[in-house]
């Protein structure tokens, strides 16, 4: 196994991160066969991401729906 020297500042290859690529593809099948690769590690953060712009959503729009209604109840005292 490959090891870097310290101090050097280059580290260990990341062969768990690395994959075969069919070169056979083209360039447009290898972008492709990459980009499902990418999607599929990020995939769940992106989940994550999207379920709490969500829940900031859901929230937003109750404390507008809220001060609008404090804002008629203000308004019709006066």
């Amino acid at each position: 196994m490959w090891t870097a020297c310290v101090g050097e500042g280059v580290v260990d290859l990341p062969l768990a991160d690395t994959r075969v690529i069919d070169m056979s593809l083209g360039r447009d099948g290898i972008c492709q066969s990459l980009l499902r690769h990418v999607l599929a590690i990020e995939r769940p953060e992106y989940k994550s991401q999207k379920q709490s712009l969500n829940n900031d959503v859901v929230h937003l729009r109750h404390e507008i729906r809220r001060k609008q209604v404090r804002h008629l109840f203000f308004y019709s005292i006066i």
